[in-house]
């Protein structure tokens, strides 16, 4: 049965649990939209993210050129 997300009072869905220790994975999600969102995904172990809270996608060559 595919598990359904828990929405949580940051408007944030949370459908994964952490990686279990020692198999070297990241957490990555997409869409992070507010601060609060954020926070809330790095407690339950996101590592990385992207989002309209941190600006529109770039090319590795503008992320470079930008620096």
């Amino acid at each position: 049965m595919p598990r359904t997300p828990r929405r949580t009072p940051a408007g944030s869905a949370t459908p994964f649990s952490p990686p279990p220790p020692g198999l070297d994975l990241a957490i990555v999600t997409t869409g992070i939209a507010n601060p609060a969102q954020a926070r809330e995904l790095a407690a339950a172990g996101c590592q990385l993210g992207t989002g309209p809270l941190y600006g529109p996608p770039h090319s590795l060559r503008e992320t470079v050129r930008r620096r």
